[in-house]
């Protein structure tokens, strides 16, 4: 019977250790330049096939964990990594 406990502790600390290191962030920010906000500029997670695409303000939102590198694109502009 102990033995159960000890290993059913074991697992919710695990569960719990693995859950804060894959924790997700939520990002907002800008994309502008010198002129101003840029309407629909593409922001991907790298090396997947998530994100988002910027509002009439040049605002975004994306979710991403702390190691993931968020890639800004535009037409006419050069591609940006944000690490």
């Amino acid at each position: 019977m102990n033995i159960k406990i000890k290993c059913y502790q074991i697992i919710c600390l695990l569960l719990f250790l693995s859950t804060n290191l894959i924790a997700q962030y939520t990002i907002e920010g800008t994309v502008t330049d010198s002129s101003g906000p840029l309407i629909g500029a593409t922001i991907l997670l790298k090396n997947t096939t998530s994100g988002t695409v910027s509002n009439i303000d040049g605002r975004f939102t994306i979710k991403a964990d702390s190691t993931d590198i968020l890639i800004v694109s535009y037409i006419g502009y050069q591609s940006k990594e944000i690490h």
